[in-house]
């Protein structure tokens, strides 16, 4: 068998066999591609599967080409990457040929003819092999580091678990007022359950009921900043906005307390109806418009209106986005009375009778 390596301007070198029957020798070069050589006709012989590995180094190589031949009498050339997964270029100087299997079962592997092609311009090869070489010269370095770091990290991610696991097992055991093992494990644990003032808050809110206590213990939380986490994650977003605007005439709803508001989103409409004045109870539907930021009045008193809704305060409305309705439940009316014992409560019986002849519940469509 015959071993020959090609250089880019297609110089052929012939090269002696190296100690290792396994591989061959090259002088140091940019590795790009290998061709086979065949026997004259088809032979059960020929190589059919095989692997080649590349390196500087025969006890470093890497796996470069995973291929196959064909059974005929046709050379076969194929590339070699040349470049590893970092994109960097790497040279060569082994290179190595493992036959996997023959055409023919059970026949022994033959290789007629390879040669090999690549870059071996000195200057242009020395400028990859010391690149390569800063490569993985920081390669080395980090993945030290990575080993010294995981070395140092390991035992205080195993004690850091311990420590959940315990302060879980303690929480446990305190809820269960099992406070022999509690405190027993406390004691030989060494570790920080929790805030000396939280103890002792739990001491004298769960165990001892001293409410006194608890609220003193409650301040001295505050005053050592306890409660900044939770305060911090529950601070406000929104901001508040006065919306001044007003009908074609000029109008906008007055200044009210218990009305009900609904939102059809898909139109982005609000709609107000009825509440309390300070004086009276109201029947005025208005509509905000979101968009042009506009209120729009709907009907000054329902009241007047076809089946329309009385005067009220204290109720709930709702928008149905399927059917475009909105339904408004219950009421506090002007003739309602709030009963101030329990004897009264015939009286505001009474009362709802006289006023409320009309249903409670209505439902309007909005057109």
């Amino acid at each position: 068998m015959e071993w020959r390596t090609t250089a880019a301007e297609h110089e052929a070198v012939d090269i002696a066999p190296s100690r290792n029957p396994g591989h061959r020798q090259l002088s140091v070069r940019l590795f790009q591609s290998i061709t086979f050589g065949k026997f004259q006709r088809k032979h059960p012989c020929n190589m059919k599967e095989f692997k080649i590995y590349a390196g500087l180094n025969p006890d470093h190589m890497i796996q470069v080409l995973h291929a196959g031949l064909r059974d005929d009498a046709v050379q076969e050339t194929f590339s070699i990457p040349h470049v590893n997964r970092d994109g960097v270029p790497f040279p060569t100087r082994f290179v190595k040929i493992v036959p996997l299997s023959a055409h023919g079962q059970s026949f022994h592997i033959s290789i007629w003819y390879v040669s090999v092609a690549g870059i071996t311009e000195p200057s242009y090869v020395e400028q990859i092999r010391v690149r390569y070489d800063e490569v993985g010269i920081r390669s080395s370095c980090f993945a030290s580091y990575i080993m010294r770091l995981c070395l140092i990290i390991t035992p205080l991610i195993m004690q850091h678990r311990e420590t959940v696991v315990l302060r879980q097992i303690l929480k446990h055991l305190r809820e269960r007022r099992l406070l022999t093992p509690y405190q027993s494990i406390l004691a030989r644990s060494q570790i920080q359950f929790e805030h000396p003032v939280v103890t002792s808050l739990h001491a004298a809110l769960v165990l001892q009921g001293n409410w006194d206590e608890a609220e003193t213990l409650l301040t001295q939380a505050s005053s050592a900043g306890l409660f900044q986490r939770y305060l911090q994650s529950c601070q406000p977003h929104a901001q508040w906005r006065r919306l001044h605007g007003v009908d074609a005439d000029g109008d906008a709803p007055t200044e009210r307390g218990g009305h009900a508001m609904c939102i059809d989103s898909d139109n982005g409409h609000i709609y107000l109806f009825g509440g309390w004045d300070g004086y009276k109870s109201l029947d005025d539907f208005w509509v905000y418009d979101i968009q042009t930021e506009r209120w729009r009045v709907i009907s000054h008193n329902t009241a007047n209106e076809k089946n329309g809704p009385i005067a009220r305060s204290c109720h709930k409305m709702v928008f149905d986005t399927k059917s475009g309705s909105i339904y408004l439940l219950g009421r506090l009316g002007d003739g309602d009375v709030m009963p101030a014992r329990p004897e009264d409560e015939e009286a505001l019986r009474r009362a709802g009778e006289r006023v409320g002849s009309r249903p409670t519940g209505v439902l309007f469509r909005v057109l």
